[in-house]
């Protein structure tokens, strides 16, 4: 089992790093717990090294069948000096980030192995294609739906 460095950039939709008054946070969250090839990993979030000019980097675990999904929170009243006392906003991207070797965040979404399958509570995500996913939240008389790409 091995990290690798994935980096990018966290800006607002103006193109402007979210400034750092207002305590800005990016996490990446495993899509699931999993079985690494040295033991059992459990689905803790990973925090981002976050810098002022919104850029990123953070070290995934990269293994067969390790997914993320990124989201970022921040403070909404920055002027409340008491931190139990912030309020946060938070936004989470409908896509899973796959490490591979590390590189660039946009080089790395939703850019599954052959063979991939994704077992689910809910349908594939916006943007997931070449993967057989399976949605256990829409059980059918014979079982799980399965969405799975069309043979050409």
């Amino acid at each position: 089992m091995s990290t690798v460095t994935v980096t990018g950039n966290a800006w607002t939709h103006a193109g402007q790093p979210i400034p750092a008054a207002m305590h800005p946070e990016l996490w990446f969250r495993p899509q699931a717990s999993a079985l690494g090839s040295d033991g059992l990993l459990a689905a803790v979030e990973v925090q981002a090294t976050l810098a002022a000019d919104g850029s990123f980097t953070v070290e995934l675990e990269s293994d067969a069948g390790i997914f993320y999904r990124p989201f970022m929170r921040w403070v909404t009243n920055p002027s409340e000096q008491d931190p139990q006392n912030w309020a946060y906003r938070y936004a989470e991207w409908e896509f899973l980030v796959v490490p591979g070797l590390g590189g660039n965040i946009s080089d790395l979404i939703n850019n599954f192995p052959p063979g991939t399958i994704i077992v689910a509570l809910g349908p594939p995500l916006s943007g997931v294609t070449n993967v057989a996913w399976v949605d256990m939240t829409d059980q059918t008389e014979d079982g799980a739906l399965v969405y799975a790409p069309e043979r050409n």
